[in-house]
């Protein structure tokens, strides 16, 4: 995409999608356990993800001028949030007139004040889901690493990843992802500068995440300013 291409496009269009669609480097994408207990055969199931960060990004390289507005759907008498009911909340997200939705919820019903701004999160990412960010990731083979490549509680199930799995699934992706099949249907994978660093464990980079989480915020704000002033220049 010819990122120099007016920003106030008055129609989404099939070279727009196309942009969305694209996945992203093994170095940016994040991985967790998606299992409890190694299978029969001594293997754990794991899943990838994208954090909100690379949605946003995505999301502004097609339109800075991208506009979201949340509802929380969940609320209940003395539960304004719905925080008994997962704290579900519908993103409205609109890119060059074009809006569609996405629902995000908690895993849990426990209220730890980081719940706020996860939901949002994910709620912002399903919707961008609706735009085609991360389609990708529906098309992905289950993914499985060694139970030695894992933290094993002493109770037997599964703790985190370690540096060897992440090493070992970032390989699994990249063949993948640079498969000629699957190139021809999602694209080239698009590098947001994301350096790997394998000597992290999940448990580290979940850690991290929540670091993540707080600049989400920041970085939201960032693009809507950026639409604005995009905006405000256009009108000039």
């Amino acid at each position: 995409m010819n990122l120099n291409d007016p920003p106030t496009t008055p129609a989404l269009t099939a070279k727009h999608v196309a942009h969305l669609r694209q996945p992203f480097t093994p170095e940016s994408v994040k991985w967790r356990a998606d299992a409890k207990e190694p299978d029969a055969s001594g293997n754990v199931r794991c899943v990838l993800y994208i954090d909100s960060r690379l949605a946003i990004e995505r999301l502004s390289e097609v339109d800075p001028c991208w506009q979201d507005q949340y509802k929380a759907v969940g609320a209940s008498p003395g539960d304004p949030l719905g925080v008994r009911n997962h704290a579900p909340v519908l993103c409205a997200l609109t890119m060059h007139g074009v809006t569609r939705h996405g629902i995000g919820q908690l895993t849990s019903t426990k209220e730890d004040g980081k719940y706020a701004k996860s939901v949002f999160s994910d709620a912002l990412k399903r919707a961008a889901v609706q735009f085609g960010v991360g389609s990708f990731l529906y098309a992905m083979p289950v993914f499985k690493v060694p139970k030695s490549q894992c933290w094993i509680k002493q109770d037997g199930k599964v703790g985190a990843l370690n540096k060897e799995a992440i090493t070992n699934l970032r390989g699994q992706y990249a063949k993948i992802v640079t498969h000629a099949k699957f190139v021809e249907r999602f694209g080239e994978p698009i590098d947001y500068g994301d350096i790997a660093d394998d000597e992290r464990s999940i448990a580290e980079t979940e850690a991290e995440a929540e670091v993540t989480d707080a600049l989400f915020d920041t970085a939201h704000a960032s693009a809507q300013a950026k639409g604005r002033a995009v905006e405000r220049g256009g009108a000039a």
